[in-house]
């Protein structure tokens, strides 16, 4: 996880407990297995897009403004009710 992060977004992060873990099958060509882990940026480190068009921080108030992917939908309820 620490190397996806760094790869795609050039941040360095710290790995903490594990959020929930999805297994999806509603994809057509494929199922998918999630582990979602709660991570926080090290300090000094910031993210810079390299694999994606577009981020943005949301707060428990706009998490759902995101048309969510729907294997994402479980993951986004559980980090809601985190917060």
């Amino acid at each position: 996880m620490i190397r996806e992060i760094k790869e795609e977004l050039q941040a360095n992060i710290n790995v903490g407990e594990r959020l929930i873990t999805i297994n999806y099958n509603g994809y057509e060509k494929f199922d998918l297995t999630m582990h979602c882990y709660l991570c926080t940026l090290t300090e000094g480190s910031h993210v810079t897009l390299l694999e994606h068009e577009a981020a943005k921080w949301l707060t428990k108030e706009t998490l759902y403004s995101v048309d969510w992917l729907p294997a994402d939908i479980e993951a986004v309820d559980a980090l809601y009710t985190r917060l």
